[in-house]
Order: structure tokens, then C-alpha cells, then sequence
């Protein structure tokens, strides 16, 4: 049996979600938070981060090193 590998896991999500909604309206709102979440998967992957889930504007990433999750972080 092969040995177990360690991973780091992020969770990430959009701060301030629902105001920025109803302030910009509910499709303007919806594109910029979708941008967003576009914006944080393309930095995960850069990083080296493979993204797992995706809910809304909730991120669930996985990472082979603490450091490369806190890289994709800051």
C-alpha cells in the first residue's frame, strides 16, 4: 500500500457577498462576483492548487504544500 500524501486546504469565499448584489443589482452583481471566483481559480492553479469545489462564491482548494496555499492566499 502506497504511503499517504499530506495536503493543505483552502476555503475561500467573497466577502460581502449579498450587499454588493443588491447594491449593484442581481446581474451586474452575479458577473462581478463570478469574475471573482474566476479570479481566485486561476490563482489556485497558479500556485499550483487544483480547485475542488465550487459553491457561489465558496472555493474549497487543495494544495501539496502549506506554502503554496498561503502564495495563492496573499
Amino acid at each position: 500500500m502506497p504511503a499517504k500524501k499530506l495536503k493543505t486546504v483552502l476555503f475561500a469565499e467573497v466577502s460581502g457577498r449579498d450587499e454588493f448584489v443588491r447594491a449593484a443589482g442581481f446581474v451586474m452583481g452575479w458577473n462581478g462576483i463570478s469574475d471573482c471566483v474566476d479570479r481566485l481559480q486561476r490563482t489556485a492553479r497558479s500556485s499550483g492548487g487544483k480547485v475542488v469545489k465550487v459553491i457561489g462564491s465558496e472555493l474549497m482548494m487543495l494544495f501539496d504544500t502549506p506554502d503554496a496555499a498561503a502564495a495563492a492566499a496573499s
